[in-house]
């Protein structure tokens, strides 16, 4: 999703082949790396390479899909609900990196299972809703 005053043309294609892509470069990037690498932080605040991968798990769960469909939606008013980076990490703690992979993995491929059924056209990468942050941004 882009904001709505940027003028390119999208290519749902290009952005698939991304999509797609993510999780075996995360894999080539985290799977053999020992716990200190994947655990490290330069300070209390950063995320480490684990953090980032859960935030990605959430965002295929919460985010991207969920906005799409409001996108998409005909209601009157469009906006997404606000969005928590993180989910409550205590619940990720216990599960390997080769586990997170894996369910990062599943989901992305479910969720584009779910992009391609909606069988999108150019039209519809002009439809817009309301970011919180953001402000008005349209589904291309």
């Amino acid at each position: 999703m882009i904001q709505a005053d940027r003028k390119e043309n999208f290519v749902l294609g290009e952005a698939i082949s991304v999509l797609e892509n993510t999780p075996s470069v995360l894999r080539a990037f985290l799977i053999d790396l020992p716990d200190s690498w994947l655990e490290f932080q330069e300070d209390p605040e950063a995320w480490n390479p684990r953090t980032v991968l859960v935030h990605y798990i959430h965002n295929e769960l919460e985010n991207w899909m969920p906005r799409v469909n409001v996108i998409l939606s005909d209601a009157q008013e469009r906006k997404f609900p606000p969005f928590q980076q993180m989910p409550e990490l205590s619940e990720y703690n216990a599960i390997d990196i080769q586990q997170l992979l894996v369910k990062f993995t599943d989901l992305r491929q479910k969720n584009l299972s779910e992009l391609r059924k909606l069988d999108l056209g150019p039209d519809d990468f002009s439809r817009e809703a309301e970011h919180p942050v953001l402000g008005t941004v349209n589904l291309g």
